[in-house]
């Protein structure tokens, strides 16, 4: 079976809006027509041709190209009609908040949280993460002494990530005390849907 020109075409801006080929048994590339066997991962790169996936200047597979644009955009990381949010905080002895705000229509997730902090003492406590649907999320938390083991680092991701409670609950991040000569701070990132 013969295949007309306008046929080919489209099968053509079908492979391109698909992001990458699969399975061709010629494809082109910046030095010519190369024959290969078997399956070939093709991925575009920056000047519109494709390549084989891995070689110099293939975009990653998870990279689209929008058609309004010839600049390779990555997927949100969010679902369609969300909203981000994200909220930090700094403080010295106490426990240190971050909060995800409530929002009357939607509800709210949380993806993921990062706290760092350092005191005179080393130590170690219980950071919480509240107002998530199931109840209170319980972490241990290091706090790293100034001068000697230095600022300590505990982050969490979440994946799938865990929503609120209810519509219009907010999420509330909370450290561990970091205690005499303290400096803390705390980072919460989501959406809301």
């Amino acid at each position: 079976m013969r295949l007309n020109r306008a046929t080919a075409a489209l099968a053509l801006a079908a492979t391109v809006a698909a992001g990458y080929a699969v399975a061709q048994a010629i494809f082109p590339t910046p030095s010519g027509q190369t024959t290969a066997q078997g399956t070939v991962n093709m991925c575009p790169t920056m000047s519109g041709t494709f390549v084989a996936c891995g070689m110099p200047g293939a975009m990653p597979l998870s990279v689209a190209i929008q058609q309004a644009s010839p600049v390779p955009v990555a997927p949100s990381a969010y679902p369609a009609s969300s909203l981000p949010v994200t909220n930090s905080a700094t403080g010295t002895t106490a426990a240190v908040v971050a909060t995800l705000p409530a929002n009357a229509n939607r509800t709210t997730y949380i993806c993921g949280f990062s706290m760092t902090a350092t005191a005179t003492a080393a130590t170690a406590g219980a950071a919480t993460v509240a107002g998530t649907l199931g109840g209170t999320l319980n972490f241990v938390e290091g706090v790293g002494a100034t001068g000697t083991s230095g600022a300590q680092v505990t982050n969490q991701s979440f994946t799938p990530c865990v929503p609120a409670s209810a519509i219009n609950t907010a999420i509330v991040v909370t450290s561990f005390a970091a205690g005499t000569g303290g400096i803390a701070a705390v980072a919460a990132w989501g959406y809301q849907l």
